[in-house]
């Protein structure tokens, strides 16, 4: 309708014009932008690098330990639908058993390592134990001197790893009666009682090779994980394949992670609709399952190439600061050392001596409730391995003072440092000054109504004498008496305690003295060596078939009212000979 009355084509004739005009403007705006210091947030954040740190992301999100909460950082999760990047961590306290998923190489150990080390760094072995069973490429071994690892084990551990199982049980029997009074359950008995009941961590690297190994504790497995969160027990296993853990007991496990798999049907199989979203292929990559499916970038605790440097520092340092250490798991050495006993070192009332060969828990001797103990033998010699090393495990006793009364000259090598003083000759000098002291002690005691409790901040002391009979034959009758007076008025007060060692005999001459009589219980002590049963000065209640077979180098027996325990004793690297 109508007619055109001018028409113009202007399709391109000043396109270049406007493109001209448009980069101006748009150079413009940027200058002015700068100028005003004006920023645009970002539309999108960028992706996770494929190496970041514990210790950094620890500083990037302000992260705090809470005592007794096992709750270690592994990484750091994107959310680019909301434009946020979160610290991962893994309850172990809350969530407690979990299953890591990935192929060869795809980062489960860098995983495992940082659940480990985040744990030890932030907490003590009263808070957490761990046991590693390493059926994979063995770097976990690193950690074997952190005191909050018990044990770190190896496929060919046989002895060891059913030894483990055993303890676990035995640990669930233990703590179901403690927790009995507390509605059975662990964090809440944490909650009321100052002294903690350590969370106890399992991990097993490469689950296949153990199935493939110790397919006998199949059923073990499954008792342990359905019950063992409830008493503080958890595992974490490691597997390359969705298929390598049987529905029974993958039911038992509450969080999972997936690292990168061969097949990409296989991230659903675990984690239910993923929405299409897979790892990017970048080692320690994978996918969670929080509110939503996120994708995770592992964390390491070091830089890789100097990793198991760092790790072997850090386990020795926290080694030589912390007093308590994670249970072994049982197992009788070849050789005892006090590396291997110390978790039970925890004061004068708990000094570690050997290993029980029936039950291969550590035996201790409480020198605190005994104000004098002998260790003995039919021969002097069959002591010589075990002395020094036990009087070094005294060495980290900061609120006792140990005088060794070298009346053989055996110990020439020891050191006089910390709490550790040797005498060889000026016996008499240190006698008199000890009975001074204890004698005011007594007039203390006597003027507080006979009350003990008066000395309870007073620094123990504990004497050691070596060769009783020597010691006696180089004192004259004054320092006798003095002597006498002592051991008397320490038995009345307890501030002093004595250990004597020599041989069997030397205690049969003594046994109708005074002093003997008013200090020693002849049905208590430490016998090294054979011939037990053809003694009477060490009263043993019942005389077996047993006691009257020859026992190996380095064995002897803990005497506790008069029932002796075959016992493997402390020595030094060297061995028994």
């Amino acid at each position: 309708i109508g007619y055109a009355y001018k028409s113009i084509d202007d399709k391109d004739n000043n396109a270049s014009g406007k493109v001209e005009q448009l980069s101006s403007v748009i150079d413009y705006l940027i200058d002015v932008a700068n100028e005003q210091n004006i920023k645009v947030k970002q539309l999108w954040l960028d992706k996770i690098p494929g190496l970041i740190f514990v210790e950094d992301l620890a500083k990037k999100y302000n992260y705090k330990s809470t005592a007794g909460v096992i709750n270690p950082i592994i990484g750091e999760y994107d959310d680019p639908a909301n434009q946020r990047q979160e610290l991962l961590t893994l309850n172990l306290t809350k969530d407690g058993n979990t299953i890591v998923y990935g192929s060869s190489g795809s980062g489960k150990n860098t995983f495992i390592n940082s659940v480990v080390y985040s744990t030890i760094i932030n907490h003590t072995a009263e808070e957490v134990n761990f046991y590693i069973m390493d059926f994979g490429s063995e770097i976990f071994r690193t950690y074997k001197k952190a005191p909050q690892v018990g044990d770190v084990l190896m496929v060919n551990d046989v002895e060891k790893v059913n030894n483990l199982f055993k303890m676990l049980f035995e640990k669930i029997a233990e703590r179901k009666k403690i927790l009995s009074n507390y509605n059975g359950d662990f964090s809440y008995y944490n909650k009321k009682n100052e002294k903690k009941m350590p969370l106890i961590v399992v991990i097993i690297n490469n689950y296949e090779a153990f199935y493939e190994n110790y397919s006998i504790h199949e059923e073990h497995m499954l008792s342990l994980t359905r019950e063992g969160s409830m008493y503080g027990i958890v595992f974490i296993l490691s597997v390359s394949s969705t298929n390598s853990i049987r529905y029974r007991l993958k039911q038992n496990f509450k969080q999972e992670y997936v690292l990168q798999l061969n097949d990409e049907s296989d991230y659903s199989s675990v984690l239910g609709n993923i929405h299409k979203m897979y790892p990017s292929k970048i080692y320690g990559r994978g996918l969670v399952k929080l509110d939503n499916i996120y994708e995770f970038q592992t964390s390491y605790p070091y830089e890789p190439e100097k990793l198991s440097e760092h790790i072997l520092e850090i386990c020795e340092k926290l080694k030589d600061e912390s007093n308590v250490f994670a249970e072994p798991v049982a197992i009788l050495p070849d050789i005892v050392t006090s590396d291997y006993i110390n978790s039970k070192l925890t004061g004068l009332n708990s000094i570690p001596l050997g290993v029980n060969k029936n039950t291969l828990s550590i035996s201790t001797w409480d020198f605190m409730n005994n104000n004098s103990t002998i260790i003995t033998a039919s021969e002097f010699e069959n002591m010589n391995f075990f002395i020094k090393p036990f009087i070094e495990q005294f060495r980290k006793l900061n609120n006792t003072n140990i005088l060794v009364f070298d009346a053989i000259n055996m110990l020439k090598e020891i050191e006089n440092k910390d709490n550790i003083f040797c005498y060889h000759n000026d016996y008499d000098k240190v006698i008199l000054s000890l009975n001074d002291i204890i004698q005011k002690q007594k007039d203390v005691f006597i003027k507080n109504n006979y009350n003990k409790d008066i000395f309870n901040n007073t620094k123990s002391v504990v004497c050691i004498i070596i060769g009783l009979d020597n010691l006696m034959m180089k004192l004259n009758q004054t320092v006798k008496d003095e002597y006498n007076s002592l051991i008397e008025t320490s038995n009345m007060i307890g501030t002093i305690k004595f250990i004597f060692i020599d041989s069997i005999d030397i205690f049969k001459k003594m046994e109708y003295d005074n002093w003997y009589k008013a200090i020693i219980k002849n049905n208590q002590g430490i016998w090294i060596g054979n011939g037990i049963s053809e003694q009477y000065t060490l009263k043993i209640t019942k005389i077996t078939r047993e006691l009257q077979q020859e026992v190996e180098n380095g064995f002897g027996y803990i005497v506790k009212r008069g029932t002796p325990v075959l016992t493997k004793f402390l020595t030094s690297e060297e061995g028994y000979e």
